[in-house]
């Protein structure tokens, strides 16, 4: 789906080619910025300090009535049928079906995608695996979808026992990596980011950072005033 866009500044989907941080600024393609921000979940370069895997992953859409609810079931090798943003189209996703591997390098995982996406037999076996598991918990969803078509992504993950979705901004030097779990989470990526900005402009020098929470509330409230933030200048600032 192409989305047009308006009152953007800079490029919009165009390939990089080269990222050199020289400490005294950021030079993409040989243009000079005072910082980069990398948001590309860990595709670019591996995030310094966070462990994380790569893992593709296949969703079904499918058409379906406009009221009907979501449909997530948890703790355990289950499965979702959820709405989109359009009206009428849904998602199916499974614990053990939605997944196509995990992959510490983020080429192989491209690589692994792209073999499902050109072997159609094989997205129609996980879709034949994914509507049995379904049919157990919602008898009539053969009867109330139509099969429109897959989707196949690329997840970064933490490594790790959980389910981590926690947003997690860190900084090397002039470049600063974004791992964001949802997307709301982009609020809190944006404040990080700014926080590390300002830190390093107080700061003698540019040592590597990995953002907190609590200290970056702080921060942001200290900007606005002590139990008085001046929430109006501080979402100006911003």
């Amino acid at each position: 789906m192409g989305v047009e866009l308006a009152n953007v500044a800079g490029v919009v989907r165009q390939a990089v080619s080269s990222i050199v941080d020289t400490g005294a600024g950021v030079f993409i393609d040989g243009e000079r910025f005072d910082y980069g921000v990398d948001a590309t979940w860990g595709h670019l370069a591996r995030p310094p300090g966070i462990e994380v895997v790569y893992e593709p992953t296949l969703l079904l859409y499918y058409e379906g009535p406009v009221d009907f609810p979501a449909v997530t079931l948890v703790d355990g090798p289950l499965c979702s049928v959820y709405p989109t943003e359009e009206p009428g189209l849904f998602t199916l996703s499974s614990v053990p079906h939605t997944p196509l591997g995990q992959f510490l390098c983020p080429h192989e995982a491209r690589a692994a995608r792209d073999r499902v996406a050109a072997a159609p037999e094989v997205i129609a076996a996980k879709r034949a695996l994914m509507e049995e598991q379904v049919a157990r918990y919602v008898p009539s969803f053969a009867k109330t979808f139509r099969y429109v078509g897959p989707q196949l992504a690329i997840k970064t993950k933490p490594c790790g026992a959980w389910d981590d979705r926690s947003c997690q901004v860190v900084r090397r030097g002039r470049m600063l990596s974004v791992l964001s779990g949802k997307i709301d989470t982009v609020f809190f990526a944006m404040e990080r980011i700014v926080a590390l900005v300002e830190e390093a402009q107080a700061a003698a020098g540019l040592e590597d950072a990995v953002s907190s929470l609590r200290a970056d509330i702080a921060l942001i409230n200290g900007r606005a005033g002590v139990n008085g933030a001046d929430e109006g200048g501080l979402r100006e600032r911003l």
